[in-house]
Formats: C-alpha cells, sequence, structure tokens
C-alpha cells in the first residue's frame, strides 16, 4: 500500500509539474499588431503605393503624382503634404485627389485711330468665349 502510495504521489508531481524554457523573471515577448494601410489616386493622377501590411508604429512615406494637366490638390486626411509621412496606429485609408488646372490668360483689346472698342480685355480662364465689338467713328469705318 506505501508503495502504491509513493507511486501515485511521484506520479501526481511529474503530471502537475510544467516546462517552463523561459528564464525566471523574463517578461513574455511582445506581440506586434499588424495594420492595413490602403492608398488610392482620384482621377488625374497616380500615387506611389497602393499599401500594404504593416507592423504597428512603422513609418512610410506616400507621393501623389498629377496627371498632365492637372494638380495635387491634397489628402482624403485633410493633409496637403507632398509626400505624405503617415505612421500606421490603426487600419489606415487615404485617397490623393487632383483637380483640373485652368488656364487663365490676359486679353488687351485697344482700338486705334478712329475707333473705339467694347471691352478693354480682362483675365480670363482658358475656353472663355469673349465678345469683342468694334465701333467706328463719324466718317471712319471698320
Amino acid at each position: 500500500m506505501r508503495r502504491l502510495f509513493t507511486f501515485l504521489s511521484l506520479t501526481l508531481l511529474l503530471t502537475c509539474a510544467k516546462e517552463d524554457s523561459q528564464a525566471p523573471n523574463t517578461p513574455p515577448a511582445q506581440v506586434i499588431k499588424n495594420y492595413t494601410l490602403t492608398v488610392s489616386a482620384g482621377d488625374g493622377g497616380s500615387v506611389s503605393s497602393t499599401g500594404g501590411s504593416f507592423a504597428s508604429g512603422t513609418q512610410l512615406s506616400v507621393t501623389a503624382t498629377p496627371n498632365t494637366g492637372y494638380s495635387f490638390s491634397g489628402w482624403s486626411n485633410g493633409s496637403t503634404a507632398n509626400p505624405l509621412n503617415v505612421t500606421l496606429n490603426s487600419n489606415t485609408t487615404i485617397t490623393a485627389n487632383f483637380q483640373v488646372i485652368v488656364n487663365s490668360y490676359s486679353l488687351t483689346v485697344t482700338a486705334g485711330e478712329g475707333g473705339s472698342v467694347s471691352s478693354e480685355g480682362g483675365e480670363y480662364e482658358e475656353g472663355t468665349e469673349v465678345t469683342l465689338t468694334a465701333i467706328a467713328n463719324n466718317e471712319y469705318r471698320f
């Protein structure tokens, strides 16, 4: 009976013992969370990266490049920095916004001797139709 008690005691002791390969007083390994960065470009341009999955705290730089005839107007997060530096602490989605460049032109109108014109000109956006009328003085014709 005594042997049975010793056997059961040793079995219980060995069953309850646990293996711990970590040195005593060593903190557990840190778990690093990954976050997703999604980057897109609106009409009129492109971006240097479409994003991906990165470890928390990763710093990335994304550049917006406008197509010909467009200018970069800002990011969907309100920033106008280009390139944009992003530190990932959560899943992040950003879009580069672009706008059509509207050329403007200066029009100067003068009349020669013997008449006048209906406008002195001005600053006009590309594509604006301007109507000018030449007015001849008496004894002159256009």
